[in-house]
């Protein structure tokens, strides 16, 4: 027979969550600089211009 796990504390429950929480805001902090940093006049390519018009 299926037997339920034990429950785990609350401690251990806030702990795991706020280092996942900190990697995510370490990667959206990561993404919006370098947003930021991206080059916002058009990038010219190989096609010829009728192509990209």
């Amino acid at each position: 027979m299926a037997v339920p796990k034990k429950r785990t504390s609350k401690a251990k429950t806030n702990k795991r969550k706020t280092a996942w929480k900190a990697i995510a805001m370490k990667q959206a902090v990561k993404a919006y600089s370098l947003s930021k940093w991206t080059p916002r006049t058009k990038v010219s390519s190989d096609l010829p211009e009728d192509v990209v018009d």
